[in-house]
């Protein structure tokens, strides 16, 4: 009889002993890889990080990043656009805008890379090409030309008394005074907004024959 109940316990025993939770040991964490390169400049290591071109223009865009931070990443360097029908960009980081497939404004991000690091990035905007013709203007003396301009900031200088100016919207208002001629500069995008925003400037040069 005391054998049974001693049998009993000792089950009892194993059974309690198989319920109770195990430590098991755990490996040591590993410690997270430092990147070498610890200064994120994503987008602020161009010499310009936003550029507004007109078809067919060219920008050449460079690093600004520490040559000191450049040289802690291992690779070689590579400009890549993402919409190279609209922006072409060569392997020294020259920029070329590509006819608009429309009468929108095209995009595309030109990235400076070096091996698996992506070092900087240039918005570019690309507009149609300005349609503007210089061509000589004949008026009588007394009489205002009304000219069509770019719809786009503008400036505008003469050369000379015998006409004056004014700019109406999209349009510039010639008044002929006297007989002669006179030379109308006009400088499209003359002042950039920003250090590191680049704005394609355009000048155009007309004379106006006054009789």
């Amino acid at each position: 009889m005391k054998s049974k109940i001693l049998r009993k316990l000792c089950v009892y025993a194993v059974s309690a002993s198989m319920m109770l939770p195990v430590a098991v040991p755990v490996a040591a964490a590993k410690a997270p890889v430092v990147s070498q390169v610890k200064d994120p400049f994503v987008l602020h290591g161009l010499n310009y990080i936003t550029a507004y071109l007109y078809e067919g223009d060219s920008l050449q865009l460079r690093s600004t990043v520490p040559s000191s931070k450049l040289n802690r990443i291992s690779g070689s360097y590579r400009w890549v656009s993402n919409n190279p029908r609209t922006v072409s960009v060569s392997s020294n980081g020259r920029i070329t805008a590509k006819k608009c497939t429309s009468s929108s404004i095209g995009k595309a991000i030109i990235t400076l890379k070096k091996g698996n690091w992506e070092i900087s990035k240039c918005m570019v905007m690309v507009k149609p090409r300005i349609q503007f013709s210089t061509r000589t203007r004949t008026a009588k003396k007394g009489t205002t030309l009304k000219i069509q301009v770019p719809d786009e900031p503008i400036s505008v200088s003469c050369s000379s008394s015998k006409v004056t100016f004014d700019l109406d919207k999209n349009y510039i208002k010639i008044k002929c005074l006297k007989k002669g001629t006179a030379t109308i500069t006009l400088t499209v995008n003359k002042n950039g907004t920003y250090k590191d925003e680049y704005h394609t400037r355009k000048t155009y040069r007309f004379n106006v024959n006054v009789k």
